[in-house]
């Protein structure tokens, strides 16, 4: 429901109205009729729910594996996050953190997270959508980028008053350049 009833930012009225609208009545079939078509994963979740009412992980088994898996994932970088975010600001220094699973020995403040979000390590083990099962696995905190250059920095055409840079980076499998944008933004933001 979270996927499907969610308002995101920037989202067309369209689609906004059809989300709370489906929130209010719980209709699966009229929202099928809301819901704009370009909304495919939500439409396919939808005729799914219309089908069989309370079948929520029939639902889900329509979505496109990777994206199912995205979930799992998503969710373990929140707590990686978390408690990367906790030793930080308590002045320690960690190199290595559980992406937590089934299998992996939480810290002590990866399980107090977990306890406060009351999950189980035993709940990455979907007994009924195996696929989406996750061991777990430790994680670098911090990772080097290699290759960068500044490409073009300037006035942007798009935005008048405002400057762009454009800039090119590599970073290991499984690292995300947003966080590391983030950080370069964080840094401009201060100069």
């Amino acid at each position: 429901m979270i996927y499907l009833c969610d308002v995101y930012e920037d989202e067309s009225l369209e689609s906004a109205k059809a989300r709370r609208k489906l929130i209010r009545t719980g209709d699966f079939k009229e929202a099928l009729e809301n819901f704009p078509k370009h909304l495919g994963y939500e439409t396919a979740m939808l005729n799914a729910l219309a089908e069989n009412r309370d079948d929520y992980t029939g639902a889900l088994k329509v979505l496109p594996k990777k994206l199912r898996m995205l979930f799992v994932h998503a969710y373990q970088g929140f707590i990686f996050n978390r408690a990367l975010s906790r030793y930080i600001k308590g002045g320690f220094y960690v190199e290595r953190l559980p992406l937590v699973g089934y299998e992996t020995i939480p810290d002590e403040i990866s399980e107090d997270i977990l306890e406060s979000e009351e999950i189980k390590q035993e709940n990455f083990k979907i007994n009924y959508m195996k696929d989406l099962s996750s061991k777990g696995q430790v994680r670098e905190c911090f990772v080097p980028f290699y290759d960068f250059k500044i490409l073009k920095t300037g006035e942007d055409e798009l935005n008048e008053g405002k400057n762009k840079i454009i800039i090119r980076f590599s970073l290991p499998k499984g690292c995300y350049a947003t966080c590391l944008l983030r950080e370069f933004m964080k840094y401009g933001n201060h100069t």
